[in-house]
């Protein structure tokens, strides 16, 4: 067996010098059917792969579609002795809700409590008449998670008040969803502050 493994070892120093040879046309250029060529060809091609260790680490970008085959449970895997990073588009797809929970809308419209206050305390400074103001906000929210469509009662139409609660309800991302748009009213009640 050692002595089987020696001409292959031998093979690429032989076939470098057939290469390098002035006569010696590429297989590509060589015309006609000559088989001894055409065995030198592909005698020189079985050595060179081996030396490449690039092409090998390459050959699995190539092929993405047999990595994302793979069943993966995190977000990277091994592949060898590399970690090749693995996210199937369907799986994040799936694990998004349908909906949003009341929980989810209410918990962002509370977190931007401060915003919705600041905005009130804008219109006081421009017509202190509107002290103690109750409303009904409504809006969409996108399956992308932007909200969308926001409308006030016409009464506070062409006000800082509305101007600032559309900009600000708009910049507003809840999590995303899979289902149809999700239509919101939410009451708003607001108490100048000493």
């Amino acid at each position: 067996m050692p002595d089987a493994a020696a001409p292959d070892a031998q093979a690429p120093d032989a076939a470098v010098p057939d290469a390098a040879a002035p006569d010696a046309a590429p297989p590509s250029v060589a015309k006609g059917p000559n088989k001894r060529r055409d065995a030198t060809a592909r005698d020189e091609d079985r050595p060179k792969r081996p030396r490449r260790p690039q092409a090998e680490s390459k050959a699995p970008e190539k092929a993405p579609a047999t990595q994302a085959a793979r069943p993966a449970t995190g977000l990277a895997a091994l592949d060898g002795n590399r970690k090749v990073e693995v996210a199937p588009p369907s799986q994040a797809v799936e694990r998004l809700p349908e909906q949003l929970t009341r929980g989810q809308i209410s918990g962002l419209i509370g977190r931007n409590k401060a915003g919705l206050q600041a905005c009130y305390q804008r219109q006081l400074k421009r017509d202190s008449s509107m002290r103690g103001v109750k409303l009904q906000l409504k809006f969409t929210v996108q399956r992308d998670g932007r909200a969308t469509d926001v409308e006030l009662p016409r009464r506070f139409d062409n006000t800082v008040l509305k101007t600032c609660l559309t900009s600000l309800v708009r910049r507003w991302r809840f999590p995303r969803f899979t289902g149809a748009p999700m239509p919101v009213e939410y009451p708003l009640v607001f108490q100048a502050s000493l």
